[in-house]
């Protein structure tokens, strides 16, 4: 079934309806997701769960994680790890777009999320040079944190 325009607007189509035209848009997509935080090594002794939603527009997805709140990180190790996006990629991506409160940053450090297949890791650098992982060991409860991104899917 191919998109048609209606008095309320532009109807794309339930699935896919793949074209052969590489300049021709086939495929939206809005949803909702739980993103859920743990360390890469050692999850949090609760669980650090979110409400999240996506706007899918051919191979580009569009994420807001609204709001990890009063996020408490005791028994978590390793770098920041974020799970349930709503699409896998095979290809690694980056995300910038970033609002931390109250989460353990340095004060002058920079944070990004790097994604592989369908998760991401959170890597931080100081000096605006060296990147590394975020580590999740932070000193108990009370953290806040919420991401927007933007990753392709092949």
């Amino acid at each position: 079934m191919a998109a048609s325009l209606t008095a309320s607007g532009l109807v794309m189509p339930a699935s896919q309806s793949a074209a052969g035209d590489v300049n021709t848009l086939d495929d939206y997509e809005e949803g909702s997701f739980t993103a859920t935080m743990t360390g890469t090594t050692g999850a949090p002794s609760a669980s650090c769960t979110s409400s999240a939603w996506y706007t899918k527009i051919g191979n580009l997805i569009f994420f807001n994680i609204r709001r990890f709140s009063a996020i408490n990180v005791n028994g978590a190790s390793g770098s920041v790890k974020i799970t349930g996006l709503p699409f896998s990629t095979g290809t690694s991506w980056c995300t910038s777009s970033l609002s931390c409160y109250r989460f353990e940053m340095a004060q002058d450090g920079n944070t990004v999320f790097e994604g592989y297949a369908d998760y991401m890791i959170g890597l931080e650098s100081h000096d605006d040079a060296v990147w590394t992982d975020w580590g999740i060991a932070a000193d108990g409860n009370g953290r806040y944190m919420a991401i927007t991104g933007i990753y392709h899917i092949p």
